[in-house]
């Protein structure tokens, strides 16, 4: 089984385009249910059924797993199986036809205009590490961009003069998305004054924010300094990298942006996602 889920991961890299995290958390559900599986006296695709698929469908609903855990499991295992019937390893699909729970799906959760401010106020910017921060706090409210997106910029990504940033998001697809001239501003001190002193010359790939080791910017290494901000500013709720980025697209409808503009600056493939935010104005 190992053997074939290995290949399910080049298949979802190089075929159809998924991004690491992506990548990640189907392998992290298919490997689960392999083992549970296996303990089942199952080990073999060949003997995988559909009671088999329920009856683990069932043993996470035993153990409070929640409606979108299970239904992301379910999506896992529907694109494996599907894969390996493709691939001609099976001659039936026990997959196809498993129906999700539906899940109730919570409005995206914001952070306030003052708490907003308090938080971008709080980096030290007469330090390298506050100057480094605060380019990146900037930028993220002024792009909507996902954390993922963020810490995998290059360089070469930003054009200064435009005032517009080149952001990759998942299966490789690129947007220009225009930036403020404050943030513009915050990048340009980051770039001249603390990067090109931060910056490991074993760093030879671009990668525009760096750690203070010189090396690229981890998503946790970014989540413990956003909480450490948060704590300073005095914030009654923790804030994460996705609540920044839904304040950043209330806060651009409440000036009138475009909801397809918008749909086009999120990243969003599909526009249902983009109109969850009319709810919050």
């Amino acid at each position: 089984m190992e053997k074939l889920l290995n290949e399910f991961d080049i298949y979802i890299d190089k075929e159809l385009g998924k991004s690491l995290n992506t990548r990640l958390s189907y392998m992290r559900d298919l490997r689960q249910a392999a083992g549970w599986l296996k303990e089942q006296g199952t080990g073999h695709i060949s003997q995988i059924g559909r009671s088999e698929l329920e009856e683990y469908i069932n043993h996470l609903k035993e153990e409070n797993r929640s409606a979108s855990t299970v239904s992301r499991n379910i999506a896992s295992l529907k694109l494996f199986f599907t894969f390996a019937y493709q691939k001609g390893y099976i001659f039936n699909n026990p997959a196809e036809g498993l129906k999700a729970p539906k899940v109730i799906r919570k409005a995206p959760k914001v952070v306030d205009d003052d708490d907003i401010s308090k938080l971008l106020s709080a980096p030290d910017v007469s330090t390298l590490r506050g100057i480094r921060d605060k380019a990146m706090l900037d930028l993220l409210m002024s792009t909507g961009m996902r954390v993922s997106e963020l810490i995998g910029l290059h360089r070469s990504d930003i054009n200064f003069r435009k005032k517009t940033v080149r952001i990759t998001g998942s299966g490789d697809r690129e947007r220009s998305v225009p930036v403020d001239r404050d943030t513009i501003r915050s990048l340009t001190d980051y770039d001249l004054i603390a990067r090109s002193q931060m910056i490991s010359s074993k760093n030879n790939d671009d990668i525009f924010f760096v750690s203070c080791q010189g090396e690229q910017m981890t998503r946790q290494g970014f989540w413990k300094n956003l909480r450490k901000y948060g704590k300073e500013a005095g914030l009654e709720q923790e804030v994460t990298p996705h609540m920044l980025r839904h304040s950043f697209a209330v806060y651009a409808l409440k000036k009138g942006a475009d909801i397809h503009v918008l749909q086009s600056i999120m990243g969003h493939s599909d526009i249902a996602s983009t109109n969850e935010y009319n709810a919050l104005l």
